[in-house]
């Protein structure tokens, strides 16, 4: 758990901690220390300062501010958090990464590193990094949050298809008292019907899906939940005078095969990268084009040295202004916590797919293997997003709002048809929700959304992603460079930039 700065996180896969008896005399939470508190006493909470090694070899002094430039509002994450920091003495502006990253995957600063000696640009520029240590020790969830505890093993549920009537069992080998249930559980689980993906946990900038490996249900016969963290099925009370009701026929009270216990750690990492500005915070129009512009350009670069993203979403997209950066780029992609070496064998670690839905391609949702056409729909699915919902304004529903409610594969269904023109609900309708600001930006959409998805002779849209990656690479970067300079803006941040009045 980290509090770090009054940010409380529950890391994901931390489990359940019990606590020893304490005496609220003896042990008030006014006389504890920081500590004893939870808090994330690695910072120094007087000065909000920290030192770390940097890339450079030396050690440096940096100073956190007071504001937090980015929260991950879900409950159950890496935690992530960044804080805006300056350097002690020449006051240069970077931003502070801390997170908390899966053993099972690859370190992000190892792809980071990699891509930096191949000279991939565009993308986040690594100052230093390191892994949390807390007391001489690794601060990670096994060894020192739970200090060793393991967490017990995770029961099956069998549940019941809601057809099945009730009736006065037969079998003997039922105790009549004894309720159809987990042991120790004085509620019974509702009978559902797998009708449906696994439920979505939301949150207020995105939807991230959580479903099995196999991404559905069962959809025949009773529903046994094979994965270590089955979907959240609601209890309903029972009424007192409910426990001898009959239970249904053929309920199974038989022990099942014990599942083996997870075996799932999280390491406490952080991150010192130059400083970038959320995309939101685009200045006009030719700076949101020249945005997107040099981050896919980098996208492409990390392609092309074998990493792929993975996990392309509004948060991970970031500006800049040129001066700023070594490579003078006025955009680029950060976050390569769910990156992965193309040419690996090996799948990934993740137990559910990756990134946030609203961003997700079609295919990711399908379950296909993850490609880098599917990054590029990705992206265009944040321009859209921005166009439509315009994120600075007031909340208005807005026809995207359907790709972040249901299931994975409705919401796949859902996009597919608003990527179609001449179908009902397609993609005039999509086009005719362009806020007025971003009016004069349907041409260069509706560029990039032929370049992603040409028709077949069959009248369905291409979905498979080339051999030839150039082609598609080459026709999006070619629109969103040309419409940025048919609008005024050089490369500059602003400069004769054509300026959205309403910023």
């Amino acid at each position: 758990m980290n509090c770090g700065l009054g940010y409380f996180t529950a890391v994901e896969g931390s489990g359940v901690i019990n606590t020893a008896s304490i005496s609220i005399r003896k042990h008030s939470y006014a006389i504890m220390t920081p500590e004893e508190l939870g808090f994330d006493t690695t910072l120094e909470f007087d000065s909000y300062s920290f030192r770390m090694q940097c890339e450079d070899g030396k050690d440096r002094v940096f100073q956190i501010r007071s504001e937090v430039f980015f929260h991950r509002k879900a409950i159950a994450s890496r935690g992530t958090t960044c804080w805006s920091v300056v350097e002690r003495g020449n006051k240069a502006q970077y931003i502070l990464k801390d997170s908390w990253r899966s053993v099972n995957h690859g370190s992000e600063i190892t792809l980071l590193r990699k891509a930096m000696e191949r000279g991939v640009q565009g993308i986040a520029e690594i100052i230093a990094f390191e892994e949390v240590q807390f007391d001489g020790k690794l601060d990670d969830v096994r060894g020192n949050i739970m200090k060793g505890l393991r967490v017990g093993k995770p029961m099956r549920l069998k549940l019941l298809p809601a057809s099945l009537d009730v009736t006065e069992s037969t079998d003997s080998t039922l105790s009549e008292a004894a309720p159809p249930t987990p042991e120790n559980s004085p509620h019974p689980p509702d009978r559902v019907s797998p009708v449906g993906s696994a439920s979505l946990s939301r949150t207020r900038s995105g939807a991230v899906p959580r479903v099995s490996s196999s991404g559905s249900l069962n959809r025949q016969g009773p529903a046994l939940f094979d994965s270590p963290n089955p979907p959240r099925v609601s209890s309903q009370k029972r009424k007192s005078s409910s426990i001898h009701e009959p239970r249904p026929k053929g309920f199974q009270n038989t022990p099942q095969p014990p599942l083996p216990p997870p075996e799932f750690d999280r390491v406490h990492t952080r991150i010192l990268m130059r400083q970038g500005r959320e995309l939101t915070t685009f200045s006009g129009t030719s700076e949101l084009l020249w945005g997107f512009h040099d981050a896919i350009q980098g996208h492409r670069s990390l392609v092309e040295s074998d990493i792929l993203h993975r996990d392309i979403s509004i948060d991970n997209i970031m500006l800049s202004d040129p001066a700023d950066r070594s490579d003078g780029k006025r955009g680029f992609i950060i976050d390569l916590d769910l990156a992965v070496q193309i040419s690996s064998t090996q799948p990934s670690s993740a137990p559910h797919r990756t990134g946030i839905m609203e961003f997700n391609a079609i295919g990711v949702l399908r379950g296909e293997r993850h490609t880098f056409r599917h990054d590029l729909e990705s992206f265009f699915y944040v321009f859209l997003w921005i166009c439509v919902t315009d994120p600075r304004s007031e909340w208005r529903w807005t026809p995207l709002a359907q790709w972040s409610t249901g299931g994975v594969l409705g919401v796949a269904d859902v996009k597919e048809k608003h990527m179609r023109r001449g179908v009902y609900a397609g993609y005039e309708v999509v086009e005719g929700w362009f806020a007025e600001w971003a009016v004069e930006l349907r041409g260069v959409a509706e560029q990039w959304r032929e370049a992603l998805f040409r028709l077949k002779p069959n009248g369905a849209l291409t979905l498979e992603t080339p051999e030839d990656r150039s082609g598609m690479y080459d026709e999006i970067l070619g629109a969103l460079k040309a419409a940025a300079v048919k609008m005024g803006g050089g490369c500059t941040r602003r400069g004769v930039d054509r300026v959205i009045g309403f910023f």
